[in-house]
């Protein structure tokens, strides 16, 4: 389902240098993007009603891609919704985090900018013996850019939609130890054109506290 999410807004996003659009198919565009902030908006609000929004995990992230590189540092929130039974898990976290974007080479323009973004995940868990666990995930959130275009890749509006497909797994006695990898997409849903948006793969580590 995620792949199908991912794979539909990477199809609705310009090449660089596109122009825009008529305005008649901008707002049909912009329909689904306002449903879609309305629902994260929806999800959000749960969380912050459900659980305190105290940090339970902390992450760093590295990754490239669309010839940027991004890192940065994430808190994620205790578990929201889960539930356990027969060394399977499913939960629902929140997280937030701070990246940095650096591009290959400004062109004139600009060549780097920060990302703060904050996301519901959903993750399933399977333990596979004491001390070793499997995990999917997915997550859908919100960006917003300090800057709107790096490199030749022109954003055109600072908020963002994102979205995170990974897997990884969990070691140690209390499995604090966390690796993954991740893919995830960031554009603007159509809002506005041009929408070249980016996609990058990253490895991303977490403790546990």
């Amino acid at each position: 389902m995620f792949q199908g999410i991912v794979l539909a807004s990477i199809g609705n996003d310009a090449p660089a240098g596109s122009g825009e659009t008529a305005e008649g198919g901008a707002d049909r565009r912009a329909r689904p993007a306002i449903g879609r902030l309305l629902i994260i908006a929806g999800v959000a609000l749960l969380a912050t009603t459900s659980a305190p929004l105290t940090a339970q995990g902390l992450l760093v992230e590295a990754g490239h891609g669309n010839g940027v590189y991004v890192v940065g540092l994430g808190l994620e929130s205790p578990v929201l919704l889960s539930s356990r039974a027969d060394g399977v898990a499913v939960s629902l976290d929140f997280l937030g985090r701070i990246d940095r974007w650096r591009g290959h080479d400004a062109q004139g323009g600009n060549d780097g900018l920060w990302d703060a973004s904050a996301m519901p995940i959903a993750r399933y868990e399977v333990a596979l013996r004491p001390g070793l666990d499997a995990y999917i995930q997915t997550g859908i959130g919100v960006h917003l850019l300090s800057q709107t275009q790096i490199d030749d890749r022109r954003l055109s509006t600072a908020f963002q939609f994102g979205e995170l497909l990974g897997a990884g797994v969990r070691l140690g006695e209390r499995a604090q130890y966390d690796l993954g990898v991740t893919l995830q997409h960031v554009s603007n849903g159509g809002i506005k054109r041009p929408n070249n948006g980016l996609t990058f793969s990253a490895l991303a580590l977490r403790y546990w506290f």
